[in-house]
């Protein structure tokens, strides 16, 4: 590849002189400001922080392609979703928020088979993963099957029962579906571990968070 000069030339073409006299030659000085210098490599800065904000390591990279995935779910681009999240796939074959992502855009599609078919492929690779659960446990509730939901979420608090999210949700179907005993049972138990903060949310996203104030309210509703 040819570089390619701020001059297309480094030195001054002369007129030819009407007299027989010789041309003056051009000041070497002056042939040098024609000539544009060549690009000096970067200095490497010597901080460790500071190279590795200009060099990201492949984690940093898979956690900037997760981000983007979920944009695109939140924006309803189910279709580069997957697309990014089987770009992190093939690099992560087992990665736990990918794989929760890509259960997220099967449930938003209402695509079952391959949800429920998704979902045991990742079961047998890690058995005891709770946000798995809850997340199957969101997608029954919003079929209406919700007695495969609370199993969902009884298979979450079976691995830690301070996971209080899958709690949240294990009370708000027993309350609307006339279940009051156990419901009244779930929300003494919610307000205990909330007042001695005996509690703990994911480990990875799984697309909500905890409203404590909003939780508490909703107990003390049950409890009237």
């Amino acid at each position: 590849q040819l570089m390619m000069f701020e001059n297309s030339y480094i030195y001054k073409r002369v007129e030819k002189p009407s007299s027989n006299r010789a041309a003056e030659p051009i000041p070497l000085s002056k042939i040098r400001e024609k000539i544009t210098p060549f690009p000096q490599p970067p200095v490497m800065p010597q901080d460790a922080s500071t190279r590795k904000n200009l060099f990201p390591s492949l984690k940093e990279k898979m956690k900037i392609k997760q981000e983007e995935a979920l944009l695109m779910i939140e924006l309803g681009n189910y279709k580069k979703a997957e697309q990014v999240l089987d770009e992190i796939l093939l690099i992560e074959k087992y990665s736990k928020p990918a794989r929760l992502l890509k259960m997220t855009i099967f449930a938003n599609l209402g695509q079952k088979d391959k949800l429920l078919e998704f979902t045991q492929k990742v079961s047998r690779k890690h058995p005891i993963f709770p946000e798995l659960h809850f997340l199957m446990g969101r997608f029954y509730e919003s079929e209406g099957e919700y007695k495969d939901a609370i199993k969902e979420y009884k298979k979450v608090l079976f691995v830690d029962q301070e996971y209080l999210l899958a709690r949240e949700r294990l009370l708000r179907i027993q309350f609307n579906e006339g279940d009051i005993t156990n419901a009244k049972r779930e929300a003494r138990n919610i307000l205990e571990q909330l007042k001695t903060k005996k509690f703990k949310e994911f480990e990875h996203s799984v697309g909500e968070g905890l409203n404590k104030r909003q939780l508490k309210e909703f107990c003390l509703k049950v409890l009237r």
